[in-house]
């Protein structure tokens, strides 16, 4: 069920007996691509103080709450949008936390300098690995420095280094309204009862305009080459393309397509790569969807990095007979059912489930989320090899290819080709 209280506020509330637990989600439509170039890694870094206290809830009290009620607090921060997941049970006292942080968040200056260190921390932590370091120097290829998706979500050191309380709340006062959130309550409930108590607590709360961010979202692929070092045993390579934005249908494509280049032993890029002439380690691709454009990309852990060109050729090959219709049609039919098998088991367990729809509700048109999701059944299931096909030819334009590679420091890197520079 979906409806907007008369401040703006989006209400999703999916009844689900089964699951004898209530999960409450508070989603706020803004992420790293609404930072200004000043405020780049804010809207991480407030996900950070949303939890360290509000007027009626002191320092340490939403965690002692989470911890009581048999849960455990969690979010993150995207690039479209930041999710905050309270607690399976007493979602009444949960909807008082989320009320009480969207009003009378406390921003404390001692409480920011501290937590700017563990933020930069983190982000210290992440840029220790390859595979971060060559997602988001692909982003920065992708797309200019106009464009809300060129920076990392984390930010960068020195813009955090820099940052202000006064930056964080006037970000926060910004976007943190209700015209602008969307409460997600699913589980063992009564609709009415729900509906009653939400339209108590959250209705009063006064609307205020949200003023657009002025970035962009078009790709403007630049270096379509990235290199680096770092202090790591296997050289890591990688290969972008810009992608699809969200859609049911994009995202089926996109999650089959996961499962058959690298889902596991038996698919494509795994029996080539590792079966049969042992080159890497492992492989993962995996496709970033926002509002509009996504990133397709796939990453290989070398065994050596001199075979780099042959591994580039291998992996070449297998684009040119996805663009040409050309699959594995039992390899194809195994990816799908491991698809629709991921489906069904995300809806067995509440945490999954939530996780699952929540860019549903975020991406779809107002009040389709459920619909939108429920349909991937026969989505998955009448996918044919023709539709991923297209599919393939659409997103995987050569010309549009970054490709990028992470060596130990000091090693002789072999050169990196693009798919047409192929001899």
């Amino acid at each position: 069920m979906y409806y907007q209280l008369e401040n703006g506020l989006s209400v999703y509330l999916f009844q689900k007996k089964n699951l004898p637990l209530i999960s409450l989600t508070m989603v706020y439509g803004v992420g790293s691509f609404d930072e200004s170039k000043k405020e780049r890694g804010v809207a991480h870094f407030l996900e950070h103080m949303m939890f360290k206290g509000s007027k009626n809830y002191k320092l340490g009290e939403i965690d002692l709450f989470s911890h009581t009620s048999g849960g455990e607090n969690n979010a993150y921060t995207c690039k479209d949008y930041t999710a905050y997941l309270l607690p399976k049970k007493a979602w009444i006292e949960a909807l008082e936390i989320e009320k009480d942080r969207m009003l009378f968040l406390d921003l404390k200056q001692e409480e920011f300098d501290s937590e700017k260190q563990v933020v930069i921390e983190e982000l210290k932590m992440y840029q220790d690995e390859p595979q971060e370091i060559l997602y988001d120097s692909m982003y920065e290829s992708l797309y200019n420095q106009k464009s809300g998706y060129f920076h990392p979500v984390l930010g960068y050191e020195e813009s955090l280094d820099e940052m202000t309380l006064e930056t964080m709340q006037g970000f926060y006062d910004k976007y943190y309204q209700a015209c602008n959130a969307s409460l997600i309550l699913i589980g063992d409930f009564e609709i009415e009862d729900a509906q009653e108590i939400i339209q108590k607590e959250l209705s009063k709360i006064e609307g205020q305009n949200i003023t657009s961010s002025e970035n962009t979202r078009n790709f403007d692929i630049s270096d379509r080459k990235v290199k680096a070092e770092m202090e790591l045993e296997y050289a890591n390579l990688q290969i972008g393309f810009p992608s699809s934005n969200f859609s049911t249908k994009n995202y089926a494509l996109s999650n089959v397509l996961e499962e058959y280049l690298s889902g596991g032993k038996i698919c494509r890029l795994y029996q080539v790569l590792c079966e049969d002439n042992n080159l890497v380690n492992h492989v993962q691709s995996f496709c970033d969807s926002q509002i509009k454009g996504g990133s397709f990309f796939l990453n290989f852990e070398l065994k050596e990095v001199d075979q780099c060109t042959e591994v580039l050729n291998l992996v070449y090959q297998e684009f040119d007979e996805m663009l040409q219709g050309k699959f594995n049609q039992g390899e194809f039919e195994i990816a799908k059912t491991k698809a629709l098998s991921n489906f069904y088991m995300e809806q067995e367990k509440l945490d999954d489930y939530t996780m699952s729809l929540i860019p549903f509700c975020h991406y779809s048109e107002k009040g389709q989320a459920l619909q939108e999701y429920q349909s991937l059944e026969k989505t998955f299931q009448e996918m044919s090899s023709s539709d991923m096909a297209q599919y393939v030819k659409e997103h995987f334009d050569p010309a549009q290819q970054v490709v990028g590679l992470v060596t130990d420091i000091g090693i002789e890197s072999a050169d990196l080709f693009l798919w047409e520079e192929r001899a």
